[in-house]
């Protein structure tokens, strides 16, 4: 995924700037890739967090009906 880069090396030949352009745009290309799963995991993370509440408030009041809090009808 991500490679190192000798900090040490100088700049100033063709062959270097080219391998080192070349790099930065494989990093920004996995940046962005990177950014847009994250922003799909925290969708999703959201829907689940709904989800949830949803159960949670059912569970909620079946748990009341069972337990005679609230008056059944049948």
């Amino acid at each position: 995924m991500t490679k190192s880069v000798d900090t040490d090396t100088s700049v100033d030949t063709p062959i270097e700037r080219a391998t080192l352009t070349k790099r930065l745009a494989e990093l920004q290309k996995d940046h962005e890739r990177m950014t847009h799963e994250i922003e799909k995991m925290e969708a999703h993370r959201q829907q689940g967090a709904q989800t949830l509440l949803v159960l949670s408030g059912a569970i909620q009041v079946l748990e009341e009906l069972t337990t005679g809090r609230t008056t059944v009808t049948e």
